[in-house]
Order: C-alpha cells, then structure tokens, then sequence
C-alpha cells in the first residue's frame, strides 16, 4: 500500500522542483524569448518574496506556461517524451530550440504540479481555522 503524503512531503517536493526549474532555467536562458525571459525573471523574484506557495507567484507560473506552450509551438513543436531501456528521460521531434523549451516548460509543470497542491491545502486549512474561530464564538 502506498505511503500516505503529508503536505509537508508535497512542500518539500516542491521546493526541490523549484531548484530544478532555476537549474533549467540557468542551463536553458538563451532558448528563451526576451519577454519570456524577463517573465521567468519576475517568478524567480516573486518566489523568492512571496514563498513558492504564494498564490500571486503560482498565478503568474501558469500564465508563462501558456506562453511558453505557445513559443514550443512556433519554435518546431512539442517533441514526445520517451524513455530509453534503462528509463532515461529522451525527448524526440520537434527541433532543438522547441526541446530546449520543452525542458523549461516540464520543470514548471513539475512545480506547479506540487505547489499548487500545497496552497490549496494551506487555503483550506486557513478556511477551517476561520470556520472554526466562528464556531467557537457562538
């Protein structure tokens, strides 16, 4: 049976994405648009402000995927994953430029996948501790 994951377990993971997307985003920078550059900047900043649970942060991740999903389109497409025998990681198609941003675009959704997850426990967990402050006082 699987292990049950805390939030705590999905916190940590994602702070451990948001390393890989600032590694990928160091090896993969020149793949970038310049907007898009200055886009990923921003998250960064705003990350390392706001926590990378803050919704404002999360928002603007989302918002540069779309754009992202559009700069793969236009630079030869999305390539498809694939593994090798020995379970390596392998894209295929597209062009090395649609690649290169195919690598920024999995380590965002990697991320957002685990980040996302802990805001929206961390919202509900407030929304609970509110429900109960009112049920305390009646």
């Amino acid at each position: 049976m699987p292990k049950h994951q805390t939030t705590s377990d999905f916190a940590r993971r994602a702070v451990a994405e948001s390393k890989d997307l600032r590694r990928v985003l160091r090896d993969e920078r020149d793949a970038l648009s310049p907007s898009l550059r200055t886009g990923f900047d921003r998250l960064l900043n705003d990350l390392d402000l706001a926590g990378p649970f803050d919704p404002g942060p999360l928002e603007h991740a989302r918002d540069l995927g779309q754009r992202l999903i559009r700069d793969i389109a236009s630079a030869g497409g999305a390539p498809t994953e694939d593994r090798t025998e020995d379970g390596a990681l392998v894209l295929r198609g597209g062009t090395d430029a649609s690649r290169r941003l195919a690598r920024i675009d999995r380590a965002l959704g990697a991320f957002l996948g685990a980040a996302t997850w802990v805001a929206t426990a961390l919202e509900a967990e407030a929304a609970l501790e509110r429900h109960r402050a009112r049920l305390a006082k009646i």
